[in-house]
């Protein structure tokens, strides 16, 4: 998440299209993670490298991901609208981004209460 904010500052987000595929994308993680971590040893081989390098890449796609919705939101307004609401577009997004991260966090928490792990 630290390597992936300062990322967007040279590699520019193209549009909001193109966050919307990077996000999709970032979603085929979930699934290859509880395959790998729960298959057997036999149809997939463990190898730690694998696996932490997976959780670097989520991670740096977070922080990316984020970063590049607070640069490219403001250019969706026309300039008045920037003008008015540039603080509270910044604490709406904000609310969004913890609110998401809350939301994810209880559910591994209700996943783990019911025995799935």
């Amino acid at each position: 998440d630290f390597l992936g904010r300062p990322t967007t500052l040279l590699v520019k987000p193209c549009s909001e299209h193109c966050i919307l595929i990077l996000s999709i994308l970032r979603l085929l993680f979930v699934p290859f993670f509880f395959i790998y971590t729960s298959a057997d040893e036999d149809l997939i081989p463990r190898n730690d490298t694998l696996i932490i390098s997976g959780v670097a890449l989520f991670a740096f796609s977070s922080g990316f991901l984020v970063t590049a919705g607070y640069q490219l939101v403001p250019k969706l307004l026309s300039n008045r609208q920037q003008l008015r609401s540039n603080s509270k577009l910044a604490g709406l997004m904000n609310v969004c981004f913890s609110g998401s991260l809350l939301v994810g966090l209880l559910t591994s928490f209700a996943l783990l209460g019911v025995g799935v792990s």
